[in-house]
């Protein structure tokens, strides 16, 4: 999906949801496991929500997931307008859900990483979907937050794989390049771009600024 068309491109916070016991415990959540946040994670979500507070954010979109929205309720309580899309959701990883990421045929994880990155973007874990079935549900998300003409910046809240993808499609790279946008528990990603631009470019990269201000 290109963006040259748009009149007005709106800056864009992309924001990874807080912790969940699933993230501590390192267990694989993905699509199919909608874990709330734990005690930590809505402590990270209220330092970012305190800290970009006079953000004059236009509209909030999160997942069909409830640690997505629960990460910026600070937020939509004082009244942000949002939409929750469920296209962009977590990757669903089929049978390893709810597994340790060792789980399964040995090696599998990193092997399909591998795959990915070498351009097989149609691999999938068994009974989940591969980053090219994303990218489709994605794009209709993207047509639904790009139907209006904004001028404010938009703040998406979502999960940690597929806003490696979804930034890979408004940055203009290669999804088998993914993993190069590093991210953690409510690390912010800050997008922007100038009219007539083909792509966003990125302005602040995995920030946790919020966080360190917070002694979190």
């Amino acid at each position: 999906m290109k963006f040259r068309h748009l009149t007005s491109k709106p800056d864009l916070y992309i924001l990874r949801h807080g912790q969940t016991d699933f993230n501590l415990n390192k267990l694989v959540q993905g699509r199919g496991i909608d874990a709330p946040l734990n005690a930590h994670g809505r402590s990270q979500g209220e330092a970012f929500c305190r800290h970009y507070a006079e953000v004059p954010f236009e509209h909030a979109f999160v997942s069909s997931l409830v640690r997505s929205k629960q990460t910026i309720a600070p937020l939509l309580e004082k009244g942000l307008p949002y939409l929750a899309l469920s296209g962009l959701d977590e990757f669903s990883w089929g049978d390893f859900e709810g597994r340790s990421f060792s789980y399964g045929p040995q090696g599998f994880y990193q092997e399909m990483l591998k795959a990915w990155a070498s351009g097989d973007l149609d691999f999938a874990s068994p009974q989940g979907e591969s980053p090219n079935q994303v990218a489709v549900r994605q794009a209709e998300a993207l047509e639904q937050i790009f139907a209006e003409p904004r001028k404010g910046p938009l703040l998406i809240c979502m999960h940690g794989r597929a806003m490696r993808l979804l930034l890979c499609t408004l940055t203009g790279t290669p999804a088998s390049r993914m993993d190069e946008f590093e991210h953690d528990n409510t690390s912010l990603y800050v997008l922007t771009a100038s009219p007539g631009a083909e792509f966003y470019s990125v302005k602040v990269v995995n920030s946790r600024e919020h966080l360190a201000n917070y002694g979190l």
